[in-house]
């Protein structure tokens, strides 16, 4: 008979199937694979901190939507900022003074839709800026980002969309 698992081992399983649901995601949508170096594959099982594993995904989104400019910050109690910069956001923040209501409304509810992510002990702040950085902000936490991941990912397909649709009114 097995002994029995620990609550932190239970975590650091749920932790690393999330993950492989991260790289399975990675892999569909983006068709990259995550580099086998990285701390993804070689992490400590028993000081896998709630913030090393959301710098992880943050890493993630960066490869899978290429954006850039990284940065990290754990503040106390396991608190993580991060932020990436993303070339498209900033595109569509210049474009915001020429386009109509109606694609005003569409930047504000594709911006809306991405800004929280809940899980059932915590939740993840996603804030954008005009300059194309997005910022975000994570609490100690115990949830499944594999949705987030595959989200941001969405995100990014859909900045894209709704970019064509913008410059395609504003040649008009």
């Amino acid at each position: 008979m097995l002994p029995p698992v620990s609550d932190d081992e239970k975590i650091v399983f749920q932790y690393a199937l999330d993950l492989v649901l991260c790289a399975k995601t990675l892999l569909e949508k983006r068709n990259l694979r995550v580099n086998k170096d990285w701390d993804f594959y070689t992490a400590n099982a028993y000081g896998f901190a709630s913030e090393d594993y959301m710098e992880t995904i943050i890493k993630m989104v960066q490869l899978g939507n290429q954006w850039t400019n990284p940065t990290y910050e754990s503040l106390k109690s396991e608190c993580l900022r991060a932020t990436l910069y993303s070339s498209e956001l900033s595109e569509l923040f210049r474009h915001i003074p020429l386009i109509s209501g109606d694609l005003n409304q569409e930047v504000n509810q594709l911006l809306d839709k991405n800004k929280e992510f809940y899980g059932d002990y915590g939740s993840l702040n996603v804030m954008f800026c005009t300059d194309g950085t997005i910022g975000f902000y994570a609490e100690p936490f115990f949830l499944e980002l594999s949705d987030f991941f595959s989200e941001m990912l969405d995100f990014k397909d859909e900045l894209l969309m709704l970019l064509q649709k913008i410059e395609g009114s504003v040649d008009q």
